[in-house]
């Protein structure tokens, strides 16, 4: 999986990601412009990777910001749409250099 998402990071591409969500342990899908993978740097969960992106409006929230660990994940899926990735840079605002090579 962890491949499938530094590809779409490279080529722009939105995907429809199944997890286990943190908060109450239920599985859900959310569709989600992936910025970066990077390991947690502090804390219980230090060292395991995260997926940062933007995921679009679901259910009763609005579009943002989802962080989501790799191993939390269990399908991992291209929607044959692409993201205009110095947008979605610019909805993330990050902080740091990101940790996956790309061309934007």
């Amino acid at each position: 999986m962890k491949q499938a998402v530094i590809e779409a990071i490279r080529n722009q591409e939105w995907l429809k990601i199944t997890f286990r969500r943190k908060k109450d342990d239920n599985y859900v899908t959310r569709v989600v412009a992936p910025y970066d993978v990077f390991p947690q740097e502090t804390g219980e969960n230090e060292g395991k990777e995260r997926l940062s992106g933007y995921t679009r409006a679901h259910e009763d929230y609005e579009p943002g910001v989802i962080t989501i660990y790799l191993e939390d994940m269990s399908s991992v899926s291209a929607i044959g749409e692409h993201f205009d990735g110095p947008h979605i840079r610019s909805l993330i605002d990050p902080k740091r250099t990101p940790y996956i090579n790309r061309s934007w």
